[in-house]
């Protein structure tokens, strides 16, 4: 007797009303090209009063990358009442950088008296919409309304304010609760303040709890104490349990310790993973390995995906190639996108080309900008230089 496939056991589960099961299962059944037929036991919920079908069926459709039509089945699980989809919405709205927009929908949330966006809302204040004050205020009520995991939040930002024995206050509240991200940045809280031994502990025990993304912070750490085999151990372990960044991240590790060749297998699981900035860091390995027109192809792909940050990196490719007109153009693109570590670069190119002064205006601007000291050294070697002549 054959296993039953997808479509039997998504419409099983749809019997048993188990709606995370359902959303699993049709997505892949989705992909498979079945598409109506997995959102059909959706709508069959809905039409059957489970307001959270519409939900569910915003998850499987953003999951497919339809991102318009999740956003119209998370608006209709809004208006018809579903109190957790204002924070779907919000979210999905952030991630498309409709910062407006997402907080209208929490407030309008919370004028309906949904508390459960709160935690969100201080998210949005905090991290897109640099409103400290009304941030902490989110936060504050999300914990008087018995959101403990907005003590964390809180902590972050009074960190961020230097408001550190207030944020030390937070931080322990929140170890109280359970919460393990709380000792994951704890624990990066007391490093930086030179409390090594406790701050490792507080990571350690993340780790025990099931917070993953606390080993790239313990990897680095132990990379820092000379403990490179150790670091290495915890950069695996994160790509195994999927931490976002994990792959980049021992990307390159392994790019600076000269395994060019595993670099590039972990740069490129980060790109199919969905990171496109890790053809950046791909193209800087593509380069080391000789391979320069490989590099050029990934900083293209990444300027095509409307990343500016690609110009920097193929700027310095064609000046090393000696195509001195296209490595201008990019040096000043990445200029105009404000990318003020191009100063340097550029100023190397015009004095290789003689234009001098222009040259010291640049080196000039990366110290101003960014205290570059390589540029201090570049403007001294070049005043030498205009002093000589």
């Amino acid at each position: 007797m054959q296993p039953p496939d997808d479509l039997h056991r998504l419409q099983n589960a749809a019997t048993r009303g188990d709606i995370e099961t359902m959303i699993d299962l049709a997505i892949s059944v989705a992909e498979k090209g079945e598409i109506s037929r997995a959102l059909a036991p959706f709508e069959e919920a809905v039409a059957a009063g489970d307001l959270r079908g519409y939900r569910a069926r915003g998850l499987v459709l953003e999951a497919l990358g339809q991102t318009h039509e999740a956003r119209e089945a998370y608006e209709a699980a809004v208006e018809a009442g579903d109190p957790e989809a204002a924070n779907f919405l919000g979210r999905l709205l952030r991630d498309e950088g409709r910062y407006p927009e997402a907080e209208h929908v929490y407030v309008n949330a919370l004028a309906s008296g949904n508390v459960d966006v709160l935690l969100n809302y201080g998210n949005l204040l905090a991290d897109d919409l640099k409103r400290c004050t009304d941030a902490e205020n989110a936060y504050r009520q999300a914990i008087a309304a018995g959101d403990s995991q907005a003590h964390c939040n809180l902590a972050v930002l009074l960190d961020e304010q230097g408001r550190l024995e207030e944020a030390q206050e937070e931080y322990e509240r929140a170890l109280v609760t359970g919460d393990a991200l709380a000792h994951r940045n704890y624990g990066l809280f007391l490093i930086e303040r030179g409390k090594v031994e406790q701050g490792e502990s507080h990571l350690r025990r993340a780790i025990e709890m099931g917070e993953s993304c606390a080993r790239l912070a313990l990897g680095d750490l132990l990379l820092n104490r000379g403990q490179a085999g150790d670091a290495e151990e915890q950069y695996q372990k994160a790509v195994v349990e999927h931490v976002e960044d994990a792959r980049l991240h021992y990307g390159n590790f392994l790019s600076r310790r000269g395994r060019l060749i595993e670099a590039e297998q972990q740069l490129r699981g980060a790109i199919d993973d969905g990171d496109e900035g890790a053809r950046l860091n791909l193209g800087l390995v593509l380069v080391r390995q000789g391979r320069d027109k490989d590099a050029e192809i990934e900083y293209e792909s990444v300027l095509a995906s409307g990343d500016s940050n690609g110009h920097l990196n193929l700027a310095n490719l064609l000046r090393e190639r000696g195509d001195i007109a296209a490595s201008e153009a990019h040096y000043q693109a990445a200029l105009a996108a404000g990318d003020t570590l191009a100063h340097d670069d550029y100023g190397l190119l015009l004095q290789r080309v003689g234009r001098l002064d222009e040259a010291e205006q640049h080196f000039r601007a990366a110290i101003e900008e960014t205290g570059d000291a390589d540029a201090r050294s570049h403007l001294e070697v070049l005043l030498s230089t205009k002093s000589n002549d």
